[in-house]
C-alpha cells in the first residue's frame, strides 16, 4: 500500500518502518533532525533518525539510526539528546579554534 502512495518506489527502511508502525499501533513514522551544519548526506540530510511515533518524546519505540544504519529500541527523546551532543562534540574537534 505504501508503494502505491509514492510517486517513486520508498526503500526498505522506509517500508520496514511502515511496517512497525502498523504492528506496534504508532502513530506514524517521523524523522528527527538536527542542525543544517550537521548535515550527513544527500539522502539522509541532517536527518539523524527516523521513528515510530507513539506519542510521548520518552515513550520507548523503534528508532532506525541514519548514522550507524542499526535499528534501536529506544525513546526519540533520549537519542536525539544523545546523538545531539555526540554529533556536537565530533564538529567540535574539528573545529580550527
Amino acid at each position: 500500500q505504501l508503494r502505491k502512495q509514492c510517486f517513486n518506489r520508498p526503500n526498505t527502511i522506509e517500508e520496514k518502518m511502515v511496517v512497525l508502525n502498523e504492528l506496534i499501533d504508532g502513530h506514524g513514522v517521523e524523522s528527527i533532525q538536527i542542525s543544517e551544519e550537521l548535515y550527513q548526506d544527500s539522502y539522509w540530510c541532517n536527518c539523524i533518525g527516523t521513528y515510530v511515533n507513539l506519542g510521548d518524546t520518552y515513550d520507548l519505540t523503534i528508532v532506525y539510526n541514519t548514522i550507524d544504519r542499526e535499528f534501536e529500541v529506544i525513546s526519540w527523546g533520549d537519542y536525539f539528546e544523545a546523538k545531539e551532543a555526540e554529533l556536537q562534540l565530533e564538529l567540535d574537534n574539528k573545529s580550527p579554534y
